[in-house]
């Protein structure tokens, strides 16, 4: 929504440098450095939950510069030329808007980014140009967090951020989904006669912690699970460039034991998981030689980052970021085979649906091994949802399969597709089976009329992956 015509004009008549506004003398948006520009305020703008990038000024001063000889300043910066540098480049695309706004007979560009941050935007691509002698030199770098900080100067910038910086910014997208939530309850509960909201209550009360984590559906374990990976991301050294994944999120209803968020918790999910593959499902990683891709303690959760990178001895790579919450709540977001191999810069534009199948399959599995040995009852359901991201002009493959039966139609128009599976405590290797070729049934539509061949598929899944 654009904002009052006097706020805007304020802008211009009043500039001024805060947390919010960034003030840029003119630039050309065509060139690098332009570009850099405006991507890594746009970026640091968005993270700082909205604010103004207003083109004219000077930094220091906040007073105009003349406008360059020959600018078209409606063209220059025309909305769609701004929104093509934004998108480029945020890990997560958002939408911005171009005002025109005059002042002493000059217009001046007011590019407004949007509030309502709920996940960190991560800088998806590098901008590299070259200098004197061809030397390369980055003008933006994927994987950096930009944001809105006070430097040792005690002059606001856009910049990228360090530990506190991304603290807060992981708390701003906390906060955006509680008033989110609050906003939701209030609406809920003024449609609802005073005299039946005493009987609201008593059934809210009723439901376990986890059971509110299923009521409220699968988004806000997914949303949590893609802010606190991308702030993982952020504090390592290492950079990768893929952006397919498998989520898988699942939810405990029902176990008869309270655990505490310590190692003995942690231990028992180890020894629990069956290993049915040479990679598992929710592996811990304590053993690990590398100690930043051991579990590591985050407010009453343990985390998880693995990443392996493709080389001679290990021909395709593993990147795993995994939660493990004592209350029976756990994510897993794994990287698609497709993506880590030694070639993975190139960008696969295929997702092996066999490979996927196996992974729905073990996560039943071990979700239903984890389940018990925390103390399940005949009462504890499983309740998980399996979400493809980074799916839109793939293509079904059968690489690691080669001669498997199947037929698809096309590549895929969306870039996200999920389903939801729950299954017992109890769930035999037969039902679990099943409902994962269900599973993948659902997950296949955005490929259009996909023939999944069920028996051929069930028969794999028993004697490979459960020995049957």
């Amino acid at each position: 929504m654009s904002d009052p015509d006097d706020i805007l004009q304020s802008l211009v008549e009043r500039p001024r440098e805060t947390i919010n506004i960034e003030l840029k003398s003119w630039i050309d948006p065509k060139s690098p450095e332009g570009e850099q520009k405006i991507a890594r305020a746009a970026l640091a703008l968005r993270n700082q939950n909205g604010g103004y990038l207003v083109i004219g000024f000077n930094d220091k001063t906040c007073k105009p510069d003349p406008v360059p000889a020959g600018v078209n300043v409606r063209l220059q910066y025309h909305t769609d030329e701004i929104q093509r540098i934004v998108t480029r480049y945020a890990s997560h695309p958002f939408f911005i808007e171009t005002h025109f706004q005059e002042t002493g007979g000059v217009e001046y560009p007011v590019i407004r980014i949007p509030a309502g941050l709920k996940t960190p935007v991560v800088c998806k691509a590098d901008l590299l140009v070259k200098g004197p002698g061809k030397k390369e030199r980055y003008l933006l770098r994927a994987k950096d967090i930009y944001v809105r900080t006070v430097n040792t100067n005690y002059t606001v910038s856009s910049a990228s951020g360090n530990g506190p910086d991304i603290e807060e910014l992981v708390e701003r997208c906390f906060q955006n989904r509680e008033a989110g939530h609050t906003a939701l309850l209030s609406k809920t509960f003024q449609a609802i006669p005073s005299v039946n909201l005493l009987e609201v209550f008593k059934a809210i009360g009723a439901v376990s912690a986890t059971g509110l984590e299923a009521l409220e559906g699968f988004e806000g374990i997914f949303d949590k699970g893609e802010q606190r990976y991308s702030a993982a991301m952020a504090g390592r050294t290492f950079y990768h460039p893929f952006n397919g994944f498998l989520d898988i999120a699942l939810v405990i209803d029902g176990l008869t034991k309270t655990w505490e968020p310590n190692f003995d918790f942690l231990r028992t999910l180890k020894i629990a998981n069956p290993g049915l593959t040479g990679w598992p499902i929710w592996l811990v990683s304590d053993s690990f030689p590398n100690q930043d891709m051991q579990p590591y303690f985050w407010y009453d959760t343990y985390e998880q980052y693995i990443y392996r990178k493709a080389d001679g001895l290990i021909p395709r790579g593993h990147l795993d970021f995994a939660i493990f919450d004592p209350k029976g709540l756990f994510f897993l977001r794994r990287a698609f085979e497709d993506d880590m191999g030694a070639d993975a810069l190139k960008g696969s534009k295929t997702i092996e649906i066999y490979i996927q199948a196996w992974r729905i399959a073990e996560a039943l599995a071990v979700g239903k091994a984890f389940a018990n040995a925390l103390g399940a009852s005949s009462e504890t359901t499983l309740n998980f949802a399996f979400r493809w991201s980074g799916i839109k002009n793939r293509q079904i493959d059968l690489w690691a399969h080669p001669g498997a039966e199947f037929v698809s139609a096309r590549a895929s128009q969306q870039d996200i597709s999920q389903c939801e599976v729950n299954i017992a405590a109890s769930a035999n290797d037969e039902e679990i089976v099943a409902r994962t070729v269900d599973a993948l049934q659902k997950l296949v539509l955005p490929f259009g009329d996909v023939k999944i061949p069920r028996q051929f598929l069930s028969e794999k899944l028993r004697t490979d992956l459960f020995k049957h």
